[in-house]
């Protein structure tokens, strides 16, 4: 199943019995059958990561390189972290240290804040060059690093430790990692896109809590002709409409197309990701 109509969906995340997805100017929720059931707007959001944590939804804002916070009516109730971050993209939330992690794309580092939003520090290592997302489980914080091509995992307990570099480079080629999130048993799920510009190779891997690859999902081929052609020229295609030039009838799914977040989620007892598909303009269903 999916939930379409999405249009530019930066990131999902569950909360309870909701769905709910950041886009630009909007924070909005959808049951399990896809309907719409809440929705904030708010001129000023332009979203990269969201977190719920402690009954709020932590939304990471680039227009005003700060943190959003919402309660689950979605009414905005507080703001911070301008001060310190610098095109703010993924956050999480540490459950062990009790408080949230921020990427900043411009300066590479990691930042920590309280659950009110203090800050605590920023730390610069592991040679961040463009960050997408962060994670954490248990004492580590796992980032997906598009620039270098690798899963960085990082030591809670001091950050400025990088303790694992994993290239994401399944079957042979080096791709971009992006959304990320991790199983029950830590085993990682990233969105992968092959370097270029238009109508690139996407995926999502797996890789295990040790770091080793285990397999690809939606890792669907294009068409030949046209625009797989200029696909092998690595440039990018963002619209439904060109996207659509790479599905033939009977494929069982439509290719990936220009995937951000992703989020695990376990219901009734069986694993999915969520993947928010800004070319397709939909929120993808991805039975584990």
């Amino acid at each position: 199943m999916n939930i379409p109509n999405v249009v530019q969906p930066h990131d999902v995340v569950t909360a309870g019995n909701n769905i709910v997805v950041v886009m630009d100017g909007y924070i909005k929720s959808f049951n399990w059958s896809g309907n719409q059931n809440g929705s904030a707007r708010d001129n000023s959001l332009e979203p990269f990561g969201v977190v719920f944590a402690d009954n709020r939804f932590f939304v990471t804002n680039k227009s005003t390189n700060s943190v959003y916070v919402f309660d689950q009516s979605f009414s905005k109730i507080s703001e911070f972290g301008c001060r310190y971050l610098d095109q703010p993209r993924g956050i999480a939330f540490s459950p062990n240290r009790r408080m949230l992690l921020v990427l900043s794309k411009n300066s590479g580092t990691i930042t920590s804040f309280d659950m009110g939003g203090n800050y605590i520090s920023s730390i610069k290592s592991g040679g961040l060059q463009d960050p997408w997302h962060i994670k954490c489980s248990g004492n580590r914080a796992i980032v997906s690093d598009a620039g270098t091509k690798k899963i960085k995992i990082y030591d809670l307990n001091n950050l400025s430790n990088v303790l694992q570099s994993i290239p994401t480079n399944p079957n042979g080629q080096y791709m971009h990692c992006r959304g990320l999130d991790l199983g029950d048993d830590g085993s990682i799920y990233v969105a992968l896109r092959a370097p270029g510009f238009r109508m690139q190779k996407e995926c999502i891997a797996k890789y295990s809590a040790t770091g080793n690859y285990v397999t690809n999902y939606l890792d669907i081929q294009t068409r030949r002709g046209f625009f797989s052609f200029f696909g092998e020229l690595g440039q990018h295609v963002d619209s439904i409409i060109q996207d659509a030039a790479g599905w033939q009838p009977g494929q069982n799914a439509r290719r990936l197309d220009f995937a951000r977040g992703i989020r695990y989620h376990r219901r009734n007892g069986d694993p999915y990701l969520l993947i928010a598909d800004a070319g397709n303009e939909s929120i993808r269903f991805l039975a584990l």
